[in-house]
């Protein structure tokens, strides 16, 4: 995956490169002249990209695939590739046949370089997760609560094909969440389509994923998954989880 990784990158930036020099000339470059600088900076941003990739770990798994951590260190080694290729470029000077890049150039390549990295990199990580949603076993089951904690809860038993449960809906009475996907499960409407919902998908069970719902609103949906045959699973609160911790 690293080295994969680092030649999408190199790539990114030899794209960017090429393609902010073709539109800074209107696709008319003087490559008898230009092309000298360009292969310079095009090396430049390369080696940069991969030793500021070597210093951060950006490609020894550091960070997983596709987060916001990994997101901030390209962009932090796209910026000091560009950085490095703008001032080598400024001083390069006009002297046998070598002439510097204009200084546009440098910026939007890196601007181009980055939007492909991080493109790349979510691709690549919505085809892992709908890889995993299409192999994802177990019992299906109905999340109740599209806000962190069925975020985190639906990720979970998705990664996890040893949870036995499998997520097949959202549900929220929040109607700003209607439609809403999360991991490729939709949200489909609120507490009043419970019974609907458990028979269109053939859920087994109701998960209620609002760690801070109080007991009227547990009585309240319990008593409605419990008219659709469903049974009734509570996520607790974190501080509930970490009282059954054991570090002896």
């Amino acid at each position: 995956r690293a080295a994969v990784q680092y030649l999408l990158d190199a790539c990114a930036w030899i794209i960017a490169i090429v393609a902010g020099l073709l539109l800074r000339y209107d696709f008319r470059v003087p490559w008898h002249s230009s092309g000298a600088a360009l292969l310079v900076c095009v090396v430049l941003a390369v080696i940069v990209q991969a030793v500021f990739g070597a210093f951060t770990q950006l490609y020894r798994g550091r960070y997983r695939h596709g987060s916001f951590e990994e997101v901030a260190c390209v962009t932090l080694a796209v910026a000091a590739s560009a950085a490095a290729v703008f001032s080598v470029d400024l001083a390069i000077s006009t002297h046998n046949n070598m002439q510097r890049l204009p200084l546009s150039v440098p910026v939007a390549a890196g601007a181009g370089a980055l939007l492909l990295m991080v493109a790349s990199r979510y691709a690549w990580r919505g085809y892992l997760e709908l890889q995993m949603i299409g192999s994802a076993e177990g019992e299906p089951l109905i999340v109740f609560g599209a806000g962190d904690g069925g975020t985190q809860i639906v990720r979970s038993m998705i990664r996890d094909p040893n949870s036995g449960y499998r997520p097949v809906a959202l549900l929220d009475d929040d109607l700003r969440k209607r439609n809403l996907h999360l991991s490729g499960v939709r949200v489909q409407g609120g507490r009043a389509q419970i019974s609907n919902v458990a028979r269109d998908t053939g859920a087994k069970h109701l998960l209620i994923a609002i760690p801070s719902a109080d007991a009227e609103l547990v009585r309240d949906l319990s008593a409605l998954a419990e008219a659709a045959e469903l049974q009734v699973k509570v996520l607790p609160p974190v501080s509930e989880l970490l009282e059954h911790v054991d570090i002896s």
